[in-house]
């Protein structure tokens, strides 16, 4: 692990650890750098054991697209059109679908492999994660969510190749702690911890330690994650900021 990543562990971590105890599938996180969901995907998955994924979208996450499938339910193909994804005879690249016989496989934009769905009939049979390559399955899944691919901007996942107890599936909020907007109802989780702008140690050190004295003023508590030693020691040098190290 880097030295930066190490840092946030160290600071951030047990700030948050209770909130992200209390977790469930649905919740949406806000006012968190999206620089750490990796580190707490791995986290949720290494204190619980189960499948973590973690999906960012843009602001309006109301307008999103999403299609549930689920194992021993009915699924209506048709549900797929709505997906904005590219039908296809065969499935290579991402964004892209196909369907033979009762046989549906999905190349989701935010997935490293694609998903095959199984029908029979119209309920679903066996929902796997295949290898793009082989076609060989991977995985077997209970559940999956499909998202337009167009709302869907990137995902953060920990999945194993074992048979976790259950999925988390949470959604994060781009650029949260920048707008107006209320979330305030129950799915929302505010982890409370927002970056301040434009802040680098390029810039000179005093004005950086005015700016965050400024903001420790105003009653923020400050944390600072170092990318590297050398930034450590920079910023150790400094009067007044031996504190916030």
């Amino acid at each position: 692990m880097d030295a930066k990543n190490k840092e946030i562990k160290r600071k951030l971590f047990p700030k948050i650890k209770e909130v992200l105890k209390d977790l469930k599938s649905g919740d949406i996180l806000i006012n968190i750098p999206e620089y750490t969901l990796p580190l707490i995907v791995d986290y949720i998955a290494q204190t619980t054991g189960d499948d973590v994924s973690i999906n960012v979208f843009e602001d309006e996450i109301e307008n999103i697209n999403k299609v549930i499938i689920k194992l021993g339910r009915k699924f209506d193909i048709k549900q797929i059109d709505n997906l904005s994804l590219q039908r296809v005879d065969r499935v290579w690249e991402k964004g892209a679908y196909s369907i033979l016989g009762d046989v549906i496989t999905i190349f989701p934009a935010s997935e490293s492999n694609p998903i095959r769905i199984s029908l029979f009939g119209n309920e679903v049979e066996s929902i796997e994660i295949i290898d793009v390559s082989t076609k060989q399955k991977i995985k077997s899944l209970k559940e999956y969510k499909l998202n337009s691919s167009t709302s869907l901007i990137r995902e953060y996942k920990n999945i194993g190749f074992g048979e976790a107890e259950k999925t988390l599936e949470l959604s994060y909020i781009l650029n949260s702690s920048s707008t107006s907007k209320d979330y305030s109802a129950s799915n929302f989780v505010d982890l409370g911890i927002k970056s301040i702008p434009s802040i680098n140690l390029t810039y000179s050190i005093k004005s950086f330690a005015n700016l965050l004295n400024s903001y420790a003023k105003s009653q923020y508590e400050i944390v600072v994650i170092y990318s590297d030693e050398e930034n450590i020691s920079k910023f150790k040098k400094q009067d007044g900021l031996d504190k916030y190290t």
